[in-house]
């Protein structure tokens, strides 16, 4: 699961449950994906935290189980750009900018990669800006979410097959994967 929230930025758990949630269902890697704009809890914070504290957290959090877990970060703005999950970052803080797209490039530069999240929220039109078609052709944007939560865009399909994009099922989990889902989760499949 690439797209996962915990109480360092919108979501309602701590990291270590995170990791622990995600081992009971079965999966080898995980990402945290905090916001970084969108964080209504950051006044409890103390000054250690930063937009890497809860990747550090379920790091340790893992011990010694065999699982992945992916330091990586959410730009989240309005359309046209939209949300867009950068994993594999070294310092989600960098991203931490007024301008998207100067976001985008610090994250790139520690070698992100970027999934375009849940493309048809929130007016639920799954449009291909001439920005998205920019960042693409510029190898700026690598996958996109064909699946979020119990949304799916099909369409989205489409740009997989013309723009060579990889597909992704995550569950931009907010709560817990118990609370949301009484069956099985949104996953992805790495080979």
């Amino acid at each position: 699961d690439f797209h996962i929230h915990t109480c360092f930025s919108d979501g309602s758990v701590w990291p270590s449950f995170r990791v622990d949630e995600a081992w009971r269902n079965g999966l080898d890697a995980i990402a945290i994906t905090d916001h970084i704009e969108y964080r209504p809890k950051k006044d409890y914070y103390s000054k250690k935290v930063n937009l890497n504290t809860s990747y550090e957290i379920a790091l340790k959090a893992k011990g010694k189980r065999d699982m992945i877990i992916i330091p990586g970060t959410e730009i989240t703005r309005g359309k046209p750009f939209g949300h867009m999950n950068a994993l594999f970052v070294t310092d989600a803080d960098k991203a931490d900018v007024k301008d998207q797209l100067d976001a985008l490039e610090a994250m790139l530069k520690q070698g992100a990669y970027i999934i375009w999240n849940h493309p048809g929220w929130p007016d639920d039109k799954c449009t291909m800006y001439p920005l998205h078609e920019e960042l693409i052709a510029k190898g700026k944007i690598h996958g996109v979410e064909v699946f979020n939560d119990i949304e799916s865009y099909p369409i989205s399909f489409d740009w997989i097959n013309k723009y060579g994009l990889h597909p992704f099922a995550n569950s931009d989990i907010h709560c817990s994967i118990e609370e949301q889902y009484k069956a099985t989760r949104p996953m992805t499949l790495v080979f």
